[in-house]
């Protein structure tokens, strides 16, 4: 095989080697195993708390005596109480079996002490194979502000603990039990509003009722683990080409080095060696013998094209083949015959060109 088809076979190895070792890390940080999450079912928990507040008679608002949310700042020095809405849906995207069970505190707070107002029995109610359900709340106890303050101010004054801001929080507890065919959930769902006491603000003593609409959602999952094939049969097709191509690059590397460069042999040698086989007809001489102008002139050189030939001459002749080396790659070799030289002139270059392209051919 040739030098260059060698390197040719050697280079695409180490490319395919490369390509192969880029595959092997490109596969082998795939994931084998897929999760697959599905959502069975969803629900939700919405609430929605409301209020009237009843006024006192007063000329903030004329010719009014409740305000609703969203009609005006509730001065504490004008409400007289608040009645307080709560409002609770169920949705579930199956029909589901459903049991719920819920109960109202009302709870005055402070920053250093708390006092429950009220709380509600537990009340429980069941539906099935439903996927709404309305709950409507209004048995929430009015928060009545004289009240409040006088009690705040009576605790204020058995501890001797002052405070300036209190709250009386409303919360709502449900207990939700939903069954369907797809799964089931035990969870509580607890929306709280706060009615504050706020006193010197920029906008006046107001009582603040905020967050009034409060959710919350949820599904029942199933997760699936499911193998990859096709990123399997890329890891085994990464691992068929690895071998391939390191075993190809072993190969080519090692012929590669074989058939690498040998050490130049030395011109005297390549010499010898196209001597050896006529050498019993070749005399070596030191040099060629001095002749006159006029006996040059006399003298016939005739080229012979090949050393083979020339020493068919001399067979012919019955004539000795005379070689002499003229530096620096010069060797000449002839046959004389009387008045006519027969020449064959060889170039140590050309000897090792030859050589070159016949170990490129082998």
């Amino acid at each position: 095989m040739k030098k260059p088809r060698i390197t040719a076979l050697l280079i695409s190895f180490t490319l395919l080697s490369l390509i192969s070792i880029l595959t092997l890390y490109y596969t082998q940080s795939l994931p084998t195993e897929k999760i697959q999450v599905t959502t069975l079912w969803t629900y939700g928990h919405y609430g929605i708390y409301d209020y009237v507040a009843a006024l006192k008679e007063n000329t903030v608002y004329y010719n009014k005596s409740t305000l609703r949310p969203g009609e005006g700042p509730l001065y504490l020095a004008i409400t007289d109480q608040v009645a307080i809405t709560f409002n609770y849906t169920f949705q579930s995207s199956l029909p589901a079996n459903v049991t719920i069970q819920y109960y109202i505190d009302e709870t005055l707070k402070t920053p250093k002490w708390q006092r429950l107002l009220h709380r509600t029995n537990h009340t429980t109610t069941e539906q099935n194979e439903i996927t709404s359900l309305d709950i409507p709340i209004n048995s929430i106890p009015l928060i009545s502000l004289s009240q409040v303050d006088g009690l705040v101010a009576k605790i204020s004054q058995e501890t001797g603990a002052y405070v300036s801001s209190y709250n009386v929080t409303v919360t709502t507890g449900l207990y939700v039990e939903a069954r369907t065919l797809e799964g089931q959930i035990n969870e509580a769902f607890t929306p709280t509003i706060a009615a504050i006491f706020n006193r010197g603000t920029a906008e006046g003593s107001v009582l603040l009722i905020e967050n009034l609409y409060q959710s919350k959602t949820g599904s029942a999952t199933q997760t699936d683990i499911i193998p990859q094939d096709w990123v399997i049969n890329q890891q085994y097709f990464s691992y068929a080409l690895s071998v391939v191509s390191f075993a190809g690059l072993v190969f080519a590397a090692s012929w590669f080095v074989k058939t690498g460069p040998a050490t130049p042999t030395k011109p005297e040698a390549l010499i010898e060696e196209v001597i050896e086989p006529f050498k019993e007809i070749i005399i070596e001489i030191a040099k060629e013998p001095q002749t006159s102008e006029e006996q040059l002139s006399s003298i016939t050189t005739i080229p012979v094209k090949t050393l083979e030939d020339l020493v068919k001459v001399a067979d012919a002749l019955d004539k000795p083949i005379l070689h002499v080396h003229k530096s620096p790659e010069t060797h000449i070799f002839y046959v004389i015959d009387e008045t006519t030289r027969y020449e064959h002139t060889i170039l140590e270059s050309d000897i090792i060109k030859m050589t070159r392209e016949e170990e490129e051919e082998d």
